[in-house]
Order: structure tokens, then C-alpha cells, then sequence
């Protein structure tokens, strides 16, 4: 071999090494941008400096402005972090209100062990941000409510609070198939669905514009564009979906009925029995009078929860699989006082009759068994 041989054989490797280098080091640089820009970002506008104290004690009976500002700080100012499929979970939290285990879920009051104890009855319930409990404490959620009235019953039930910010109905099967996957696999599955379905109309979960600036950090060595950001690598505009608000509404319902069908599978193939309920929401036969919040320059992105509730409620009249859904819309149609803590989240006594209609449907269905 001559010298220039060797040279170039060596050349070659020096530059694929440092091309693989240089690729590792841009999706190492995609990776920090996603983890930092979810860390650091709040998630959503809190309360307390949306609508400011005054405004928020009334949803909080008992409580002092100081126990309130910090409920809300470790409620809606924390980070979420990466996971595998479903993209993103709640982050592990030790606080004085809210507290969020390793596992990935929220404890709730007795909360019981982990890893699941066979001899006991076990239920985890699914859901957004309303079922996680935004803006209440750990006590106070829609799971630690179904677990005190379901112990009424059995005393040794134990409720998983699995709900996690933004989720909706396509992530709550991936992680209920996750966890299936793992041998972890409860007595009961409830999923609490009806409102965030209507923020993802193009079945993508929140933060997908910046996976996808992450993924294509590579296109900085294959297109040349070595001064572009990972956003500006991405055009992340969907076209708007056509048809009218009706619709679009009517097809999200039906994706929804969809991913039902996949959970109760999945559910049956493992014995786990299902509880699938339909969340009251604002827009939807509650008396805006009521509401505090329903002024606010941002409530009109909420109207649309109320047009996908009324395409809900038809669909219901002929589809056996949407007839059999724990139907919970209607619940607030008669009330008089305030039960939302901040545009959409409930206040704790709210969350107890959800919790409380939930449990009546279960005995109702005789799922809970004999002592």
C-alpha cells in the first residue's frame, strides 16, 4: 500500500468519524433544545397571574391567599418531562399540595403501594390536566375522590391518578398499552375524556412542532443550512381541516369512539374491566353567570369543547359504543355556583361529585366485588 493509500484510508476514516461525530453532537444540541425548552417553559398561563388572588379565592372556600399561591405554583409551574411514545409525562414532584411519583402517577390520600399488590382492587384512571387535578390539591383530585367513595364499598381499592397535562384520548391508549406491555395491569381502567380531544385536532400531541425541529437538527449537514435554528428547519402549519365547525367537531368525536374501541381490546385480552366517562366542560349547558373566568380574552378557544359535547350527544342517539360512555356533560346543567378554579379546571368539590358519579356507575355495573 503506498503512502497516499494510506493517507487516504485514513483520511476517510478520520471523516466519517468526525461526520458521525458532528451528527451525534446535533441531536445531542436537539435533544437539550427539547428538554430545556419543556423544563423551562411554563406549560400554561397560571391563575394566579392570569386572573390574579381576588379573583381565585372564591373557588378556593377555606384556603388562604398564601395556601393558594403556592397550590397554584406546584400545580401549573412545574416541567414536564420526555417519555418514550407518548412524548412527555409529568414530572416527579415532592410538594406541599402536589406530589408526583417516579411511576407516573399523582398520589392521592392513602394513596397504595407501588409496585400494584395483587390482593388488593386495583383502579387507575386516565385522563388531561382535569383529571390530574390542576389547580387542587393531591386530597381533592377526581381519583382520591373515586377512591374514598369506592372504599365505601371494598375496602381495599386502590386508585392510580395516571391523568397527565394535555393528554387526550390517543395518548391515554398509548400509555395504557405501555403499561400493559410492562405486566402492569389493573383490576378497572377509567378513562376521563371530552375536553382536550378538541385541542388536537390533527391527533398530534402538544410539543410536536419541536420533536420535530429535534429530529431534523440533521438537516443542517444535508441541506447546508448550517446558520438555521431546528425550528426554522421545520414548517410545522398544518392545513386547516375542512368542513364546518360541526365537522370537525363530529370527526374528532369519531376518533375518539376509535381509539375506545382499540382500549377496550386491549383492556379485554388482559381482564381489566373499563369505565369510559365523558367530562363536563364550560362551554356545554352550565350557566356562564357562574363562571368567573368565562370573560377572559382567551375563553373563546374553549367554545369549541361545547360544539364537540353537542356532536357527542347526537352520536349518542345511534352508536352503541358512544351510548355505553358514562355520560357526565349534563351534570352541571342545573347548577348555580361556581365550579371552576381557572377557565376549565375544576374546583375540589366539583371534582368529589365526578368522583362520586364515577363510583355510583361502577357499583351500578357491578365491578366492584363482593367484600
Amino acid at each position: 500500500m503506498t503512502s497516499f493509500q494510506k493517507f487516504a484510508r485514513g483520511y476517510r476514516n478520520f471523516a466519517v468519524h468526525f461526520l458521525n461525530t458532528a451528527l451525534l453532537c446535533a441531536m445531542a444540541a436537539g435533544v437539550y433544545f427539547l428538554v430545556m425548552h419543556l423544563r423551562q417553559g411554563k406549560r400554561v398561563e397560571d391563575p394566579m397571574t392570569k386572573y390574579g388572588v381576588t379573583q381565585l379565592l372564591q373557588g378556593y372556600p377555606g384556603r388562604s391567599s398564601n395556601e393558594i399561591a403556592v397550590l397554584i405554583n406546584e400545580a401549573y409551574d412545574r416541567p414536564l418531562i420526555y417519555e418514550p411514545f407518548t412524548h412527555f409525562r409529568e414530572l416527579p414532584a415532592t410538594g406541599r399540595f402536589v406530589n408526583v411519583t417516579p411511576a407516573g402517577f399523582r398520589v392521592i390520600e392513602d394513596q397504595g403501594p407501588w409496585p400494584l399488590d395483587s390482593q388488593n382492587f386495583n383502579v387507575f384512571v386516565f385522563g388531561g390536566s382535569t383529571t390530574f387535578g390542576y389547580g387542587v390539591a393531591d386530597g381533592e383530585t377526581i381519583p382520591s375522590a373515586l377512591q374514598r367513595e369506592l372504599r365505601a364499598s371494598l375496602k381495599r381499592v386502590c386508585v392510580y391518578n395516571f391523568g397527565r397535562g394535555f393528554y387526550y384520548s390517543s395518548q391515554e391508549r398509548i400509555l395504557f398499552s405501555n403499561l400493559l406491555a410492562a405486566g402492569i395491569v389493573p383490576d378497572v381502567a377509567v378513562f376521563i375524556d371530552g375536553l382536550n380531544d378538541f385541542y388536537r385536532p390533527l391527533d398530534a400531541p402538544q410539543y410536536s412542532s419541536q420533536f420535530m425541529g429535534m429530529i431534523n437538527q440533521s438537516l443542517r449537514e444535508r441541506k447546508g443550512l448550517e446558520t438555521a435554528t431546528a425550528m426554522e428547519l421545520v414548517s410545522y402549519q398544518p392545513r386547516p381541516e375542512p368542513g364546518t365547525e360541526e365537522e370537525k367537531a363530529r370527526r374528532i368525536c369519531e376518533r375518539y369512539l376509535r381509539n375506545k374501541g382499540i382500549i377496550g381490546g386491549m383492556a379485554g385480552a388482559r381482564g381489566v374491566k373499563t369505565v369510559f366517562v365523558w367530562q363536563p366542560v364550560p362551554t356545554y349547558k352550565f350557566d356562564l353567570k357562574f363562571h368567573p373566568f368565562s370573560q377572559s380574552t382567551s375563553f373563546a378557544e374553549h367554545l369549541f369543547a361545547g360544539t364537540g359535547h353537542r356532536q357527542m350527544a347526537q352520536i349518542r342517539q345511534t352508536n352503541a359504543g358512544a351510548a355505553e360512555v358514562l355520560w357526565l356533560a349534563d351534570m352541571q346543567e342545573n347548577a348555580r355556583e361556581q365550579l371552576y378554579v381557572d377557565a376549565v379546571h375544576y374546583t375540589a368539590k366539583m371534582c368529589g361529585r365526578i368522583g362520586v358519579e364515577i363510583a355510583r356507575f361502577m357499583r351500578e355495573q357491578s365491578m366492584i366485588p363482593q367484600r
